[in-house]
C-alpha cells in the first residue's frame, strides 16, 4: 500500500511560476511533473489537437490499406507487397508520433 504524504520544497517566486507553466504544458500537475523528473523522465507538452486528428487520419488509412492487403493476399496478388510497404510506413510514422508525446528519459 502507497502512503502519499505531502512534502515541502522551497523555490522562488519565478521558479514556481517557471514550474507551473511547465506543468500546464505537460498537462500535468506541478506535484505530478516533479515527480516525472524524480523517475528520470522529461515530460513533453501536450501536442495540439491537430496531432491527435492526424493521428486517427493515420489510423484510418492504415486500416483500409490493411484491408486492401489481406484482399491482394488472398487472391494472390502481387500488388500485397505494395500494401505491406505502406503499411510498414505508416506504423513508422505512427510511431514517431506516439514519440512526440512520450516523455523522454533523462541521460
Amino acid at each position: 500500500m502507497i502512503v502519499e504524504k505531502e512534502r515541502r520544497i522551497y523555490m522562488s517566486d519565478a521558479e514556481w511560476k517557471k514550474a507551473k507553466r511547465l506543468a500546464k504544458a505537460s498537462g500535468r500537475s506541478v506535484s505530478a511533473y516533479f515527480r516525472s523528473l524524480l523517475n528520470l523522465k522529461i515530460p513533453k507538452p501536450i501536442p495540439p489537437e491537430s496531432y491527435r486528428e492526424l493521428y486517427r487520419e493515420l489510423s484510418a488509412i492504415g486500416n483500409n490499406v490493411n484491408q486492401m492487403a489481406k484482399l491482394a493476399h488472398s487472391k494472390g496478388s502481387a500488388e500485397y507487397i505494395h500494401f505491406a510497404k505502406a503499411l510498414e510506413t505508416i506504423y513508422s510514422i505512427q510511431r514517431q508520433l506516439i514519440a512526440l508525446a512520450t516523455p523522454e528519459d533523462i541521460t
